[in-house]
């Protein structure tokens, strides 16, 4: 070694290349979930009193034709409701959001004069990135304290306010509970009618009496002008109800001439309560771009410090949303740090050797620091994927140093180095093609295979250079071994030995071709794809079509072909292929008939609450009550009640006593680890099929040939022919007003009159009024307002002028409808779903919808289609597990390039097949759940598998001057390179067991540890077995 290239200056460069590391940590903020990248824009606009045909033809037709232009557009959709039009544009991951907004902006502000007289200025909202835990508040308070609630709530606005009011990171301060009191101005309709005031000139009188204005302005000594502002000292009952509004005849007509002004509270719009308490509830939201974990304990102990000094309000904290992230990185943290102890104790029970630990050690440290500083440097965003990847690179950059380290102290020198490099490589590339994948599968993926690319690369640097440094500086010049040292019996013992392992794959190279074959079906071949019919008249496909194949001769071939292969397929449910880490949480749902009040649906609540209150394990649970249509209850468990069964028990409870409720829809489900998606499944299945054309009326008769193709099948129920895509965007009923035109202008008025009228009758109107002491808001509405009906509206008398007088049911009539449902189109087609249900299985169900997709596309014209909308998930799995075939191909030309041969590396992919089938058996064994962490285990297997291979044959063709029995090289290759291979396998696996320990219930994680523990073990035997008999009996190096 040159002395510029001296062991202490390498030390020397790397730890101070390691150092920035210590300082970035701080600073790095981890989250639980990554950043959802937002490209989408919503628009929507108002048209008044049109239908959604009419929205459609008129307005949104008009805005996507002039949107479809923008560059970078990627999916345009839209949706035309009653009086008003929405639409979303999707744009391409990497287009930059804020030129595309304003772009989108420019747009719509030149389109907006083309657009219907009436129609709004189209409102643009979206595209910013949001991490999918930032979506809503991260704490959780309730307040209680002496007096009404509506008291509490001032006192709770005010002492939230001035603790928060510094925090930065604070985005948000919502209060909810204790309705304000307000000021109501309850006029008589027919003495405004006597005195000729339209309602709305009691709020203009009641601005221009008691609202601030700017009666002038002055200049001061230095010429700046100060404009002088009148407000008014303070607003009082009597001072409302003396207010001038005009002077008759000489005398003041003031507004308690014709109205009654009092305090009243705030009618609910809507109920939220903790724990059944009507408390004060606090959310308070925080910056999606600040450390959350970090922020929220920070604002929690400022609002304990801050209520100690408040005596007699009690504030107390019903929800922190950071505490399940705040766990999950405990996981993840803990789980790094257990992987690198087991490496630790692995290491120190194999080498037997402080010093060599020491050097693998202080090599990790360094590796470690480099992919921090690294990671850093390109805005690697950090989470709990990133931090598993990590894990599972503590194994891999250790994998990295032991090869160096045995080759180093063999005297091989770094010729091992162009070996580790492609195996670097082939890893890195099956990493790598996650970037392969359809962007919404891509997020959770990306950032773990970043971290482990990076950190492979950057081991790379430190076996080639730290590793030699520190073994020279540590230990000394390399001692080749001498094999007399080695007594007679331990030689014995290791010749016998390899004599054995001799004869065996002498033995199974004899019989070559039933090894391989007997490795095809112990791997399996597909013939349970086979589909059960075909519509081919090809005379060589007509026997798919024998009821006798399908009965008798289908189930064998399936048993003795399929292999292990069919026994993952069997297990695998594509429907729990995407799970994520949830808290575990129950939810109840309740939904009532159009028509019932917001009161009516509270009460409902209100039975479930008690019952709540009095069960155990519940460490909180919020109702939401928005309409008197829906209702929700959240319940959530604390961390002990988690892990038994009061979860699906109280599930089952909540189900029967939700049964004592006839009228009400319920919708009673759980989500997270105390819930299984494999359990309670009845033998049901809801389907939906989604139809696409370019004409509406024409679709709608696709529909209905759609629907009698379906009820020709006796296990088809409950067929409706015209869903709406959005749950909540239902045709509801309502009351239709139709007036005769002639009886209307016979009574010398219009139908702006008339509905005038009727909003002063119906509609109250709302004023702000502010004074130096306090700001007032206030409602004017007319006498008898709440009892306002359809009755009275038809039969009591109405004014549209001050000299008519009139009757509603004598213009016209009014009758129940249902209101249009809306109009959606994706692309410029429009969309109809059709539903059904299917009593039987999942598979049975999914088997109907493509023989009718089948069918339906034959027959239906150009330009119309239908696919189901569940069948993504399964297109989406099958185009995943095709990019390891592309896998295979990247890994063949990388053994290519490093072997100069063709087929070394075709013997090499062979080893990863094998592997495979450690990860099927363990699936289909162990029935465990399969999700993206088990394709990401075939991802890890097709790049890891091969290094074992790689160095072997690297060896083989290394001792190309020294052979003189192929055979004996071989044997003796493999043994000697056993110990490193063997040691690089169990230290690996040790890097995923820390991600066992949580269970089959945590998603990704658990299928990612058991899959390729799985296929790690198969590799041994494909590693020392399949391999050795692929290469035996070669008289010269391949």
């Amino acid at each position: 070694m040159t002395h510029s290239l001296s062991p202490v200056r390498i030390l020397i460069f790397f730890t101070a290349l390691a150092l920035p590391a210590l300082f970035i940590l701080p600073y790095l903020q981890v989250n639980l979930l990554p950043a959802e990248p937002n490209t989408e824009l919503q628009i929507r606009i108002q048209v008044p009193n049109t239908p959604p045909f009419g929205v459609e033809r008129s307005t949104v037709s008009q805005l996507e034709n002039a949107l479809s232009a923008i560059r970078g557009l990627k999916n345009i959709r839209s949706e035309s409701r009653y009086a008003e039009g929405s639409i979303y544009l999707e744009f391409g991951r990497k287009e930059d959001m804020a030129a595309r907004r304003f772009e989108v902006a420019t747009v719509l502000r030149s389109i907006y004069p083309k657009l219907p007289t009436g129609a709004s200025y189209p409102t643009l909202s979206g595209g910013n990135d949001v991490a999918q835990e930032d979506k809503g508040p991260s704490l959780l308070y309730t307040v209680e304290g002496p007096g009404d609630v509506a008291a509490v709530r001032q006192r709770c606005e005010t002492f939230f306010r001035q603790v928060l009011h510094q925090v930065e990171q604070v985005s948000n301060l919502e209060f909810q509970g204790g309705q304000e009191e307000r000021m109501v101005i309850e006029f008589d309709p027919q003495l405004l009618k006597i005195h000729q005031v339209d309602p709305h000139e009691l709020e203009q009188v009641l601005h221009r009496a008691n609202g601030s204005y700017f009666p002038g302005s002055s200049e001061d000594a230095w010429g700046r002008k100060l404009f002088v502002r009148s407000i008014p000292a303070d607003i009082s009952l009597s001072t409302i109800e003396n207010t001038l509004i005009k002077t008759e005849g000489g005398y003041p007509l003031r507004i308690k001439s014709v109205a009654r002004v009092y305090q009243d509270r705030e009618t609910p719009s809507s109920y939220y309560r903790i724990n059944g308490k009507n408390a004060v509830s606090v959310f308070v939201f925080l910056s999606p771009d600040c450390n959350k974990v970090y922020e929220a304990v920070r604002i929690q102990q400022l609002i304990t410090r801050a209520a100690a000094q408040q005596q007699d309000l009690h504030v107390r904290l019903a929800e922190d949303k950071t505490t399940f992230v705040r766990v999950e990185l405990q996981k993840s943290w803990l789980r790094a740090s257990a992987s690198l102890l087991i490496l630790l104790l692995l290491l120190l029970l194999t080498y037997r050797n402080w010093r060599l630990v020491l050097i693998l050690l202080f090599c990790l440290m360094i590796n470690l620091a480099i992919t921090v500083l690294t990671s850093w440097a390109f805005q690697v965003e950090w989470h709990t994927y990133t931090l598993a990847g990590l894990s599972v690179a503590f194994g891999l950059m250790i994998d990295n140093a032991i090869v160096m380290l045995d080759a180093y102290r063999r005297r091989l020198n770094r010729r091992i180095f162009t070996a580790l490099l492609a195996a670097t490589l082939t890893t890195a590339a099956a990493l790598l093609l996650v970037f392969f994948l359809p962007i919404e599968e891509q997020r959770n993926l990306v950032d773990f295979s970043i971290i482990i690319v990076i950190s492979l690369i950057s081991s790379l640097f430190t076996v080639l250079f730290l590793v030699p440094a520190c073994y020279d500086l540590w230990i000394g010049a390399p001692a080749l071994k001498s094999s007399n040292a080695l007594k007679v019996a331990q030689k014995r013992r290791i010749f016998f030995r390899l004599a054995v392992y001799k004869s065996a794959i002498e033995f199974f190279s004899r019989w070559r071709l039933l090894f391989y074959v007997a490795g095809v079906l112990l791997f399996g071949l597909p013939v349970f794809l086979l589909p059960l019919e075909t519509q081919s008249r090809q005379w060589h496909l007509q026997w798919l079509n024998s009821p006798n194949f399908q009965r008798e001769v289908r189930p064998h071939l399936e048993f003795w072909l399929g292999g292990t292969l069919r026994l993952f397929v069997d297990t695998f449910n594509a429907e729990s292929y995407y799970r994520q880490a949830e808290a575990t949480a129950l939810y109840v749902r309740a939904e009532l008939p159009h028509g019932h009040t917001l009161a009516q649906m509270n009460t409902l609540m209100h039975h479930f609450e008690r019952f709540l209150s009095q069960q155990n394990g519940l460490e909180v649970f919020g109702t939401s009550v928005n309409s008197g249509q829906y209702g929700d209850i959240e319940i959530h468990f604390t961390s002990d009640a988690e892990k038994t069964s009061l979860p699906l028990s109280l599930q089952a409870r909540l189900q029967e006593l939700a049964q004592g409720f006839s009228g009400v829809q319920w919708s009673i489900y759980g989500k997270g680890e105390g819930f299984s998606n494999n359990l309670f499944m009845d033998n049901q299945a809801s389907s939906r099929l989604i139809l696409r054309g370019y004409d509406y009326q024409e679709l709608g008769r696709q529909a209905e040939k759609l629907g009698q193709l379906l009820a020709q099948n006796m296990r088809v129920q409950s067929i409706e022919l015209d869903q709406n895509l959005n749950y909540f965007d239902r045709p509801l009923p309502e009351m239709y007003l139709s007036l005769d035109a002639s009886k209307v202008a016979a009574r010398h008025t219009n139908t702006g009159d008339l509905l005038n009228a009727l909003n002063q009758m119906a509609s109250p109107i709302s004023f702000s009024l502010s004074s130096e002491k306090t700001s007032s808001e206030g409602l004017i509405k007319a006498q008898n307002t709440a009892q306002f009906d359809v009755y009275h509206l038809l039969h009591d008398p109405l004014s549209p002028s001050p000299k008519s007088n009139l009757h509603i049911q004598e213009l016209g009539k009014m009758e129940l409808r249902q209101s249009s449902s809306s109009i959606q189109r994706e692309n410029r087609q429009y969309l109809r779903l059709v539903t059904f249900d299917y009593v039987g299985s999942y598979d049975l169900a999914r088997q109907l919808n493509e023989q009718v997709i089948r069918k339906m596309n034959r027959e239906m014209p150009l330009g119309y289609s239908v696919e189901g909308e569940q069948g993504s998930v399964s297109a989406a799995t099958k185009r995943q597990f095709y990019l390891l075939l592309i896998l295979l191909a990247l890994n063949f030309f990388i053994c290519a390039i490093l072997f100069e041969r063709l087929r070394q590396p075709f013997f090499i992919l062979l080893t990863v097949p094998i592997s495979f089938i450690g990860v099927f058996l363990s699936f289909a064994w162990g029935e465990f759940t399969f999700d993206q962490g088990g394709f990401a285990a075939f991802v890890m297997l097709g790049g890891i598998v091969v290094n074992a291979a790689i160095f072997i044959i690297n060896d083989l063709n290394n001792a190309k001057g020294q052979v003189h029995n192929f055979q004996n090289t071989l044997i003796k290759v493999l043994y000697r390179r056993s110990g490193t291979i063997l040691l690089t396998i169990v230290s690996t696996i040790c890097g995923f067991v820390p991600f066992l320990y949580e269970g089959p219930e945590t998603p990704f994680w658990f299928a990612l540890a058991i899959g390729t523990i799985g296929g790690l073990m198969a590799s041994i035997l494909a590693v020392f077995l399949v391999l050795p008999v692929l290469l035996w009996k070669k008289k010269k190096l391949l």
